[in-house]
C-alpha cells in the first residue's frame, strides 16, 4: 500500500468508517508523525504514576517482550510505536480514544507483574490483554442483550432486535488487534466483547460524549477490579454479524452460517 493511501484504505474499509473520520478529523492523510499523534494526546491521558503519556516511534518497539513493554509504559509515560505498523496506528488511536481505560489497563499489568511468582502469567493479566488486542464494548441499556449474547441467541440479537442496534445496544472498538485484523475481514472474524450497562440517555448523546462516558465508566470498573478479572467475562462476538457492519447481514440468511454463528455448548 502507497503511504499516501492511509486514509483511502481506512475510508474503503465499512469496519475502519469511524477510524477513517478521525484520521479526516485529525488532518491526516500519510501515515502521522510522532509529533501528529501526541498533538492528539489530552492531558486526561495519564500513566498511574501521573505521567503525561507521549508516542515514541522505536523500530524495535515490543522486541523486548510483553512484560518489559507494559513495565516501560507504566515507568516513564513513552509509549513506543513501531513506524509504518498498522498494529501500533490502531494502538496509537486507542489511547487517543480512550485513554483513561488503556492506562488502567497498563496498571493492571504492572500490578500484576509486580505480584507475579514463577514467571506465570495471571489470569487477570490473560483477561486485560485479551480486552486490549480484540476488545469490543458492548454498550447496552439492559443486561437482557447480555442473556442473548450469553445463550448465543444470535437470531434475538441480531435480527430480531435489528433496529435497536445504536438506539438500546452499541458496540464500540477497543482491541486494536482486532481492528488490524478487520482490514482484511473475513467469515469467522470474531472479538471478545464486554457488556457495559449504561443509562439510556447516553444513547443520545454524541458520539464524543459518549466515548468519553464510556472511557471513564469502564477505567474505573477495572482499575477497581469490578470487570476483566478473568477471560470468561469476554463474550465472543462474530464480528461481520454486527448490524450496519457488513452489507452480507442485511440479509437473515446471512446468520444460518452455524460454524461463524455457534450455537452455544451445553
Amino acid at each position: 500500500m502507497k503511504p499516501a493511501a492511509l486514509l483511502d484504505q481506512l475510508r474503503a474499509s465499512i469496519l475502519h468508517r469511524n477510524i477513517a473520520a478521525r484520521a479526516a478529523k485529525f488532518g491526516w492523510r500519510d501515515w502521522p508523525t510522532q509529533e501528529q499523534l501526541n498533538e492528539q494526546l489530552t492531558a486526561t491521558c495519564v500513566n498511574s504514576a501521573g505521567q503525561r503519556m507521549r508516542f515514541s516511534y522505536s523500530a524495535g518497539a515490543g522486541d523486548e517482550g510483553a512484560a518489559a513493554y507494559e513495565t516501560e509504559i507504566n515507568r516513564s509515560g513513552v509509549i513506543p510505536l513501531r513506524p509504518r505498523s498498522w498494529h501500533d496506528l490502531f494502538n496509537a488511536l486507542m489511547w487517543i480514544a480512550f485513554p483513561l481505560t488503556k492506562s488502567s489497563l497498563n496498571a493492571i499489568h504492572r500490578r500484576e507483574l509486580l505480584c507475579q511468582q514463577g514467571g506465570a502469567r495471571s489470569a487477570r493479566r490473560d483477561a486485560v490483554t485479551l480486552l486490549d488486542e480484540c476488545g469490543i464494548v458492548l454498550v447496552v441499556d439492559d443486561y437482557d442483550w447480555t442473556r442473548m449474547h450469553e445463550e448465543h441467541d444470535w437470531h434475538e440479537l441480531f435480527v430480531a432486535n435489528r433496529e435497536d442496534w445504536g438506539r438500546r445496544i452499541k458496540p464500540m472498538n477497543l482491541g486494536h488487534g482486532l481492528l488490524e485484523q478487520c482490514l482484511t475481514p473475513y467469515i469467522g472474524l470474531t472479538g471478545k466483547a464486554l457488556h457495559l450497562k449504561m443509562p439510556a440517555d447516553w444513547f443520545e448523546l454524541p458520539e464524543d460524549e459518549q466515548r468519553h462516558a464510556v472511557d471513564d465508566s469502564l477505567s474505573k470498573a477495572i482499575i477497581n477490579d469490578q470487570c476483566v478479572l478473568s477471560t470468561h467475562e469476554l463474550l465472543p462476538l462474530p464480528i461481520l454479524g454486527i448490524p450496519g457492519w457488513w452489507p452480507d447481514n442485511e440479509l437473515p440468511s446471512f446468520y444460518s452460517n452455524r460454524d461463524y454463528f455457534r450455537p452455544a455448548r451445553s
